[in-house]
C-alpha cells in the first residue's frame, strides 16, 4: 500500500488506511508472537530477510498492476512463474543441497499440488485480482493468508487453539476492513 501510493497513481494512502495496516500488522503479531524464539541468533536475520522479502511480495504486486494494463492475467501468471523458476531453481543446488533419492511417490504428489494449486491457480486467482480491484485491494489477502495458515493448522495438524489466535484473527480482519471499505 505504502510502495502502490508513490508508484500508482489511483492507489493514494491516507491515515485511516495507515492506522489500518498498523492494525493488521498488530494482529499478525499477536497471531505469531509465541512461536518466536527471542533466544535465537538468527532471528534478527530471519526479520531482514521478511522485511526484504516483503519489499519484493509489494514491488511484485505493482509490477503485475503494471502489466496487467498490457496483458491479460493468465499470460502474467504464466510469465511470473517461469522467471521465478528459471532464477530461483540454481539457488536448490546452492543452498538447500537437495536429496533426491529419498523423494517418494507422496512428497512428489505434495510437490505437484503445491505447483498446481497453490502456484499455478493461487497466482491466477491473485493476478486476476490485482487486475479487477487494483494492487492495494488484493494485497490485503497478505494478511488473511496468516488466518487461514493458523485454523488449518488447528483443523488439520491439531495445534492449539487460544484466545490470542481470535484476538488477532479479529484485529487482521478489522484492519483490512480499515483499509479497504471506509471511505477516507
Amino acid at each position: 500500500l505504502i510502495i502502490a501510493h508513490f508508484l500508482l497513481q489511483d492507489e493514494k494512502i491516507t491515515m485511516l488506511k495507515l492506522v489500518g495496516i498498523g492494525i493488521g500488522f498488530f494482529g499478525v503479531f499477536i497471531l505469531f508472537y509465541h512461536r518466536l524464539n527471542y533466544s535465537s541468533k538468527n532471528l534478527l536475520i530471519g526479520e531482514i530477510l521478511i522485511l526484504i522479502a516483503s519489499m519484493f511480495y509489494a514491488l511484485g504486486t505493482i509490477l503485475i498492476r503494471k502489466l496487467s494494463e498490457r496483458m491479460d492475467f493468465l499470460r502474467a501468471t504464466f510469465y511470473f512463474l517461469l522467471f521465478g523458476f528459471v532464477f530461483s531453481f540454481p539457488f536448490v543446488f546452492v543452498l538447500e543441497y537437495p536429496n533426491t533419492s529419498r523423494l517418494t511417490m507422496s512428497a512428489g504428489f505434495s510437490v505437484l499440488y503445491v505447483a498446481i494449486v497453490g502456484s499455478v491457480l493461487g497466482y491466477s486467482i491473485f493476478f486476476y485480482l490485482i487486475d479487477k480491484t487494483g494492487a492495494t485491494k488484493s494485497s490485503q489477502i497478505g494478511y488473511i493468508v496468516p488466518i487461514f495458515a493458523t485454523f488449518l493448522g488447528i483443523v488439520f495438524l491439531k495445534e492449539s487453539f487460544t484466545i490470542n489466535l481470535l484476538i488477532g484473527a479479529l484485529l487482521i480482519l478489522f484492519g483490512v476492513y480499515l483499509v479497504e471499505n471506509l471511505k477516507t
